[in-house]
């Protein structure tokens, strides 16, 4: 038996950056930028009666009893076609906005728009200010 390979892919396949590697990164950007006081966690849902799937950023706050609070939620075409992805950023009192990106550019600018929003900026600060808080009171 000769060793022909079958299975060759060209460099483009290892350079593509799906919507979970996008999503990855905000999550371990957000452990960066506070210091760990605060972390990204994501979680995958693949649903069983079709072939989507769904992405989920949520920020943890473990020194506030492990808190979670579900931001973004992105929804692919489909396993194997990211795009166009559906993505909802959740606000208070069951308020979302939604937005679908058509490629990896526009679901970066529209995730950015989300994240740096009003918003997403209060829940931040607010998390950050309540684990100083509770770090004071611990060593009083």
């Amino acid at each position: 038996m000769n060793n022909e390979h079958f299975w060759e892919f060209n460099e483009q396949v290892d350079n593509v950056n799906t919507p979970l590697d996008i999503a990855n990164e905000i999550a371990s950007q957000l452990e960066i930028v506070t210091h760990q006081m605060l972390m990204g966690d994501i979680s995958i849902y693949f649903a069983s009666n079709s072939n989507k799937s769904e992405i989920r950023l949520y920020v943890i706050a473990p020194e506030l009893n492990n808190y979670h609070y579900l931001l973004i939620s992105i929804q692919e075409k489909s396993i194997v076609q990211s795009y166009p992805a559906k993505i909802i950023l959740f606000l208070d009192d069951d308020k979302i906005v939604v937005e679908e990106a058509n490629n990896e550019t526009e679901f970066k600018n529209s995730l950015k728009n989300f994240i740096q929003n009003e918003f997403t900026r209060n829940l931040i600060s607010k998390l950050i200010g309540n684990v100083k808080k509770k770090r004071i009171i611990e060593k009083l």
